[in-house]
C-alpha cells in the first residue's frame, strides 16, 4: 500500500500520491474561473481586432506568454509539495518538551516542538491548521490556491502573482486600444452620438462592450494583486516570510538571520535549488486496521 493512503492529514492526494494540494478545492475552481474568463473573453473579442485591424500583435504575444506562465505557475503552486514535514506516529508523549536551538548565521533560533505532529520543526516551519500540516519555511495558507505557501512552492507562486500582474497590465493596454481606435473610427464615419451607438452595438470584434469590461476587471485586479506583488518582493528583499512579518519578529530595524544581502535573497529565494521532499507518498508502507484512511 502507498503511504499517502495511511497518512493523516487534511491534505489531499492526486494521481497515486504524486500531486498534493490543500483541502480548500471550491476556492481554488473559483479562482481558475476567475483567470481563465477573461482570457477566453480577451483572445475570442479583443485580440483578433489587434491582429487583424491594428497589427499590434507584440501586445496579444505578451498576452499569450504572460497568460500561459501564469497558469503554469498556479497549477505548480496548487499541486505541489509545499515542503511538509512528516508526522512522527512512533511518539506518544505529546507533552512539553524540552526547547532545542540552532545556531543561524550566529544568531540562536529556537526549533519548537509540534504536539500535533509529534516533531521538533525546523526553524521557521509552522503548522498549519487548515491542512494539518508542518510545513518548512511557511509562508502562508493561500486560499486562492487552495494550498499552503512553503518552501517548495513560494517561488512558483511569487511568479504566478508577477506574470498576472503583467497579463492584466497588457489586457488594461489592449482594451484601451481597442476601444480607442474602435470609437475613432467610428465617429470619423457616423459623427459622435450615431458612432458610439453603432460601436456598442456592432458585432465582434468591432463591439467595445467585452472591451470595457475587461478594462474595468483589469483595473479592479491590478490594484490589490499588484499591491501583493510589491509587498512580496519586500518580504523577497528582506528574506522573511509572511507569517514573520505578521508577527512583527524582524520589526524595528531587525535583519532576518537568514538574509544574505538584497540581490542574494532574490536569487536565493526565487531560483532555488532543487528543494528536498520530505514526505514520500508514494513509498510502500504495510497497511495496518488502525493508520487505513478511507
Amino acid at each position: 500500500m502507498r503511504a499517502y493512503r495511511t497518512y493523516t492529514t487534511k491534505s489531499v492526494f492526486h494521481c497515486n500520491g504524486r500531486l498534493m494540494s490543500g483541502p480548500q478545492r471550491g476556492q481554488f475552481y473559483a479562482t481558475l474561473v476567475l483567470f481563465l474568463l477573461p482570457t477566453a473573453l480577451f483572445f475570442t473579442f479583443v485580440a483578433p481586432y489587434l491582429c487583424i485591424h491594428v497589427s499590434f500583435v507584440a501586445l496579444v504575444i505578451l498576452a499569450i506568454i504572460f497568460t500561459v506562465l501564469a497558469f503554469i505557475n498556479l497549477m505548480v503552486s496548487a499541486y505541489r509539495d509545499p515542503g511538509v514535514i512528516p508526522k512522527n506516529p512512533t511518539d506518544s508523549q505529546t507533552k512539553h518538551r524540552n526547547q532545542k536551538h540552532v545556531m543561524i548565521n550566529g544568531t540562536k533560533v529556537q526549533k519548537r516542538y509540534c504536539v500535533t505532529c509529534r516533531i521538533y520543526r525546523p526553524p521557521r516551519a509552522i503548522h498549519c491548521s487548515t491542512c494539518d500540516n508542518c510545513v518548512e519555511r511557511f509562508d502562508h495558507h493561500c486560499a486562492w490556491i487552495g494550498n499552503c505557501v512553503g518552501s517548495r512552492n513560494y517561488h512558483t507562486f511569487f511568479m504566478f502573482v508577477a506574470f498576472v500582474v503583467s497579463a492584466l497590465i497588457v489586457v488594461e493596454v489592449s482594451c484601451i486600444l481597442h476601444i480607442t481606435f474602435v470609437l475613432v473610427d467610428y465617429v470619423d464615419k457616423y459623427g459622435a452620438g450615431e458612432g458610439l451607438g453603432k460601436a456598442l452595438s456592432v458585432p465582434p470584434p468591432d463591439n467595445i462592450i467585452i472591451s470595457f469590461i475587461l478594462a474595468v476587471y483589469a483595473v479592479i485586479g491590478i490594484c490589490p494583486i499588484g499591491f501583493l506583488l510589491c509587498f512580496h518582493i519586500l518580504l523577497v528583499s528582506r528574506n522573511i516570510t509572511t507569517n514573520e512579518y505578521l508577527k512583527n519578529l524582524y520589526d524595528k530595524g531587525k535583519t532576518s538571520p537568514y538574509s544574505h544581502g538584497c540581490f542574494m535573497n532574490f536569487i536565493t529565494i526565487l531560483c532555488p535549488r532543487c528543494w528536498p521532499r520530505y514526505l514520500e507518498p508514494r513509498e510502500i508502507v504495510e497497511p495496518t486496521v488502525q493508520n487505513i484512511v478511507i
